[in-house]
């Protein structure tokens, strides 16, 4: 079946075999009229050619209607009435062996065989006898269906004539450059994917502002559209109709037109850097969301400077921070200096990266340190032990650098020799909480090396002046004053003293009474307490400071009688 009606058909619809069949037909009508002339009037002649071979042909009798066609039979022509916007189903069939074809013409036709054909809307022509046509009527009207037998093979057909209403309008939907959130090039490509059910989309409309459209113009589902210029949301309408003069619902897109280039913000290793790693990982970070594919797919290229094959290695892309990593597979070699250089990168938008130039690093050997702390928190007037390692080609000192609570820079504390077995010892006892670690410069072919840093907590001593922790056996009624010191000495820091009774019945401590006091500038904090018949014991606590933990006093104890 031809499924669009070609109006520009040769005049002689039928198969070439068949080509002799108007010849013989206008023939015939020549003897009909010569016998009309002999034997009578004209209407003997009309009554020689059957009233339904052509236009207006006879209406058409039902849904479904059955005869002969071909051989002397060339044309059966069925009139019908459609009313607007309802769609013409018209299928044929024939007996084995035959080949008919299916025409449809509308009211402007007013012969099948004209040449060229007027009128014709529809056809369906294949091999055989099996033919179907659909044609939707906006307007509505008078149409002929023609059924054309144009072999010298006679046998039975089949027409089966259905109209039927398309109240249901198409949908549509709009992708703009394929469905990108943000273009460089204001020309993109639009597809519009629209569906109807019965009647066919015919035309598209379009409209830059969701109210104002364009005039309509014939369906394709893909097209070239242009924006006008200027960075920023870019949205479009559309609107489709089907043949029955159905329309859409409104569909819209937008896109970002974006046409600035991305650069690069910062790089690492930095240019002319030396690194402690022989895989060391390359990062690039960028002013704007990069694709992917293009950085996973060999964004940039590391080779030795001086020549050399690209390092292999792993890319990847993180968008949120818009950085792009590359890890090499491979050791590098120490000493030698790398040269990076970034490929051709695009932005979401498509916009080419500015070119960054190529910069160098050196890899070196890092010399394994490690730290532990011995404890890890002390009391002030306390002291612990910097334990580690070091492993070394040859021998090298280590320092040990420690940076105390508050401070913004490292100090060189010690530089001892690692012992036999790579061990280094260095005792320590800060007043503050300090963090500590270990560091080794760098040679030819290793890198300045530092060990993990940690963090040795040192608690707040708290004494009372003039008492000695233990118990006391004292009177009632004494008045006992309470000096809290503080050390280091800290002025404004809360201190809480507690007062507890030993309860006979209940045989446990309980809290008998509790205040707050703070240090002046001398770290002192005082409070007095009566005695009362009983057994005591009391402690303070101060709370935790920017330089120390939170400290906590002896146990002092009192039998008062």
């Amino acid at each position: 079946m031809t499924p669009a009606p070609d109006l520009h058909l040769p005049a002689d619809r039928r198969r070439p075999r068949g080509a002799g069949r108007l010849a013989a037909a206008l023939a015939a009508l020549v003897v009909a009229a010569s016998a009309a002339t002999v034997a009578g009037p004209a209407s003997s002649v009309r009554a020689a050619t059957p009233p339904d071979s052509d236009i207006p042909g006879v209406p058409l009798p039902g849904p479904v209607v059955t005869g002969t066609l071909g051989g002397p039979v060339y044309d059966r022509v069925y009139s019908l009435s459609v009313p607007p916007g309802n769609v013409i189903l018209a299928s044929l069939t024939g007996a084995a062996g035959t080949d008919f074809d299916l025409y449809l013409f509308d009211a402007t036709a007013t012969t099948v065989l004209a040449n060229p054909p007027v009128g014709l809307v529809a056809k369906s022509t294949s091999d055989g006898s099996t033919e179907s046509v659909s044609y939707p009527s906006r307007s509505g009207g008078t149409y002929y269906i023609d059924l054309n037998g144009a072999t010298d093979v006679e046998g039975s057909f089949q027409l089966t004539v259905t109209i039927l209403a398309d109240p249901v309008p198409p949908t549509a939907t709009l992708r703009i450059q394929g469905g990108a959130t943000s273009v460089s090039d204001p020309t993109v490509t639009l597809t519009i994917v629209a569906q109807d059910a019965l009647s066919g989309v015919d035309v598209m409309s379009f409209s830059t502002d969701g109210t104002t459209w364009l005039p309509w113009q014939p369906y394709v589902p893909t097209m070239l559209w242009t924006f006008p210029g200027g960075d920023g949301v870019k949205r479009l309408w559309v609107r489709v109709r089907d043949r029955a003069g159905n329309v859409s619902a409104t569909a819209d897109a937008s896109t970002i037109l974006d046409t600035t280039a991305p650069t690069v913000v910062a790089v690492s290793p930095p240019p002319d850097s030396v690194v402690g790693s022989l895989r060391p990982e390359v990062r690039v970070v960028f002013s704007k969301s990069m694709t992917p594919v293009w950085w996973t797919t060999g964004g940039l290229s590391v080779r030795p400077l001086a020549g050399g094959p690209d390092v292999p290695g792993i890319y990847t892309y993180d968008d949120p921070s818009r950085t792009g990593t590359f890890t090499p597979v491979v050791d590098l070699v120490a000493g030698t200096i790398y040269q990076v250089q970034i490929n051709s990168l695009y932005d979401t938008a498509g916009n080419k990266l500015v070119p960054y130039p190529a910069w160098s690093f050196t890899p070196k050997l890092p010399v394994p340190l490690t730290l532990a702390l011995m404890p890890s928190a002390i009391t002030a007037g306390g002291s612990a032990v910097v334990a580690g390692s070091a492993v070394m080609a040859a021998p090298a000192a280590v320092e040990v650098e420690a940076r105390a609570a508050g401070a913004t820079s490292w100090t060189t504390i010690a530089s001892v020799f690692p012992d036999g077995t790579g061990a280094v010892r260095v005792p320590v006892a800060p007043t503050v909480s300090t963090v500590y670690r270990l560091r080794v410069a760098g040679t030819a072919t290793t890198a300045d090396s530092t060990s993990t840093a940690q963090t040795l907590t040192v608690r707040t001593a708290i004494t009372l002046a003039g008492l000695v922790p233990g118990v006391s056996t004292v009177r009632a009624g004494k008045v006992q004053p309470l000096l809290a010191q503080l050390r280091p000495a800290t002025g404004g820091v809360l201190v809480t003293f507690r007062m507890y009774r030993w309860d006979t019945k209940a045989a446990a401590w309980k809290l008998f009474v509790q205040t707050t006091r703070r240090t002046n500038a001398d770290g002192l904090a005082t409070w007095s307490w009566t005695h009362r018949v009983g057994k005591w014991y009391f402690r303070a606590t101060s709370a935790a400071t920017s330089t120390n933990a939170a400290g906590t006093s002896a146990v002092y104890r009192w039998n008062v009688r």
